[in-house]
């Protein structure tokens, strides 16, 4: 198994686990197991915190953990969670209008 970079015991572990479990073709950028995250840091298994330049989609703008967007999220998980485009729901088309009034003009798609 590949490493990259000083890991402890935990990480270690994990990384065997992850590589009998989880396909190969997923690829990852760094041996880093994160166990949590708050605003623009993440922690490993180790305990060492580190500054997420990788973060995902969410995270770039939302960062990890905040109040509000918890709250709003847990607010939305109580009444619904994701429907794709099966069938048509208000937050879709609210979310849209704004979007809409937030947009210059000449901008239609």
């Amino acid at each position: 198994m590949r490493t990259r970079g000083a890991t402890g015991p935990r990480t270690a572990a994990w990384l065997e686990r992850d590589h009998r479990a989880i396909t190969h073709a997923y690829h990852r950028y760094t041996d880093v197991v994160a166990t949590s995250a708050q605003g623009s840091y993440i922690t490993d298994v180790e305990g060492r915190r580190y500054l997420d330049f990788a973060c995902g989609i969410a995270v770039t703008s939302l960062g990890h953990g905040h109040p509000r967007v918890l709250e709003a999220a847990r607010r939305q998980m109580e009444k619904l969670v994701h429907v794709s485009v099966v069938t048509q729901h208000e937050q879709n088309v609210l979310l849209s209008e704004r979007l809409i009034e937030l947009t210059p003009p000449g901008l239609d798609m």
